[in-house]
């Protein structure tokens, strides 16, 4: 169990769990843990719950630790951001992505924050978030060379009060283009509108 080999196993699963983003129940399923018997029958396979606070948090704080060091040495950066939501799931997510050439003139790239949004998505909320991710990696506004934002006002304000520079996205706008085109046509708001009405009769009516 503290042998070398089991921890190596051990830090090797924990690995398999995050990069495959596999679900932490997977460490108690039978199929698992006959494989594990298999390969090591004197493997003692630790808990979920080992894994959820104690394996999995120390990957995390490794990789921050190694990433900050590198962030650090990074003179400018491209951020990409947005905000996802969902009519079916009342939480927001925010990802903050960023990109960078290093010392070897190759492009990196890294997501530093997908995390809650806690809040109305009104441009001082935003602008908080964004500020307050900026500032857990130790990035100083003069370091971003522009963040990548979709086009809403609350998001150019949000970029525009924390006083860096950013630029609409190319791909939303020409999905707003499309979209807009798209519903500018009677045929298809119809057509959508009674496609609706049909999902909602199978999706109500326990009979149909």
């Amino acid at each position: 169990k503290d042998s070398d080999k089991a921890k190596n196993i051990t830090a090797k699963i924990a690995e398999f769990i995050a990069l495959d983003d596999q679900p932490l129940s997977v460490v108690s399923n039978v199929g698992f843990r006959r494989l594990m018997e298999h390969l090591e029958p004197r493997y003692e396979l630790p808990s979920r719950s080992y894994f959820t606070d104690t394996a999995l948090p120390s990957i995390h704080n490794k990789l921050r630790d190694h990433l900050l060091v590198m962030l650090s040495k990074v003179s400018a950066f491209g951020f990409t951001t947005d905000i996802w939501s969902s009519s079916v799931c009342p939480m927001s997510l925010i990802s903050f992505t960023a990109q960078w050439i290093d010392s070897s003139f190759n492009l990196q790239r890294a997501t530093i924050n997908a995390q809650h949004f806690r809040g109305s998505h009104t441009a001082e909320h935003v602008k908080q978030a964004i500020g307050d991710m900026l500032n857990s990696w130790g990035i100083e506004k003069e370091r971003v060379h522009v963040i990548v934002r979709d086009n809403a006002r609350n998001m150019k304000r949000a970029m525009e009060d924390l006083a860096v520079p950013s630029l609409g996205c190319v791909a939303h706008t020409l999905q707003l283009v499309v979209h807009e085109g798209l519903l500018s046509q009677r045929s298809v708001t119809d057509t959508m509108a009674n496609a609706r009405k049909i999902i909602g009769h199978f999706k109500h009516s326990p009979l149909a």
